[in-house]
């Protein structure tokens, strides 16, 4: 087996603790709040790198993991909206409230682009209307069009 002692019996440990689902309850709220995967794995002991190969293996956490992403979107909007007000109170600086606010923007966009990012995308379905007659005709023609009664 690669890696030594210390190292398996690391990954091992770790292993351990992730398997609970309170760990990954506290993984998602933690998100959710507006937290960073990295502070959290510094806090519970556990190593970032090996925490993100083993969260991708895990299908069944999947929607959770992306409803947490939106949530900490969310958490990002909601800031601006009190850095606005600290601004207009004359608490925090103009200038230094626009420079976090557009990167709070860039990143709730990145995690939630489907309600904060600034790509808008139109589904449009073209239909060849000359490809339409040419088929009626061919119908038309081998008899198998159906007949409309105008009466």
């Amino acid at each position: 087996m690669p890696g030594t002692p210390i190292k398996r019996e690391r990954y091992a440990k770790w292993a351990a603790v992730v398997e609970t689902p309170e760990f990954w309850d506290r993984l998602f709220m933690h998100m959710a709040e507006g937290g960073y995967i990295s502070d959290f794995a510094q806090r519970e002991g556990i190593g970032y790198n090996w925490l993100l190969k083993n969260a991708k293996g895990r299908d069944q956490w999947a929607a959770t993991f992306a409803r947490a992403r939106e949530a900490r979107a969310s958490y990002h909007a909601a800031k601006l909206d009190r850095m606005a007000d600290d601004v207009e109170s004359g608490i925090l600086d103009p200038q230094a409230a626009r420079v976090s606010g557009d990167f709070r923007k860039w990143l709730a966009g990145r995690m939630d682009p489907k309600q904060w990012g600034d790509k808008i995308q139109a589904e449009v379905k073209t239909l060849d209307v000359t490809q339409l007659h040419l088929e009626a005709l061919r119908r038309t023609i081998d008899g198998t069009a159906e007949v409309i009664d105008e009466a």
